[in-house]
């Protein structure tokens, strides 16, 4: 491979990877960085293997070219050597840029995880808020065994949410030093919704039994046509 093929192919190789690396192929990246540097020195040494097979064929017929050829050989390995560590440098550039985009795509992933279960879990509120309200709205009075149920549920998407928030948190700050600081914001946001997430559930826990009080209240007072309750004898529930 002459000089100015191996630039042309190492230019070549390195677009590649920059392309892959764009479309966050990183599988794609990895095996044309390891692959296409490891080709170019193969093929450097082939081709030096053949020319100082020639350089021998030279001295054995000419040897007045003996130092001539020495300096040239002296000169094919300086050459490879500046090759070598042109390739070594790239590939540690490259390796730079591969994990500098994972590392972006790490807390871009965090960030939408965090966005993904404050949505799911204020879903999961106001379906079951909806719910009770249609019951009220019916004068249906919800039984206390389905309204623990369900805040029972409430409580353990929290619980699920918080851990799994916690272990992606840890594994990857595990392995890149500053990740949270770099996803200080986002954390800061996760952690006031949990506190304000609890606060809510007991509010909103307040709320319905409040109202399965007056539902009760006033089918009572409907059913037996007076506006007065005997303390003693509670609506059933």
């Amino acid at each position: 491979m002459s000089s100015l093929t191996s630039k042309v192919f190492f230019r070549k190789n390195s677009v590649e990877i920059q392309n892959a690396l764009q479309k966050k192929k990183y599988k794609t990246a990895k095996n044309l960085l390891n692959v296409g540097f490891t080709n170019i020195v193969q093929e450097c040494e082939r081709e030096l293997k053949q020319y100082f097979k020639k350089i021998d064929e030279i001295i054995r017929s000419r040897r007045k070219l003996y130092l001539l050829i020495t300096t040239l050989e002296k000169e094919c390995k300086i050459q490879k050597s500046i090759l070598e560590e042109q390739i070594a440098i790239e590939r540690q550039n490259q390796k730079e840029i591969f994990e500098s985009d994972k590392y972006e795509k790490q807390k871009d992933d965090f960030i939408v995880l965090i966005n993904e279960k404050i949505s799911h879990l204020d879903n999961s509120v106001l379906a079951f808020t909806q719910q009770i309200n249609k019951k009220v709205n019916n004068r249906a009075i919800p039984q206390p065994n389905f309204i623990d149920e369900q805040f029972k549920n409430l409580q353990n998407l929290l619980v699920q949410a918080r851990k799994e928030v916690q272990q992606v948190s840890s594994a990857n700050s595990k392995k890149y030093k500053n990740f949270i600081s770099q996803v200080d914001s986002s954390l800061t946001l996760w952690n006031g919704f949990i506190s304000s997430f609890e606060n809510r559930l007991t509010s909103l826990k307040d709320e319905i039994l409040d109202d399965v009080v007056r539902i009760a209240f006033i089918v009572h007072t409907t059913k037996h046509s007076t506006n007065q309750i005997d303390l003693d004898v509670k609506p059933s529930i």
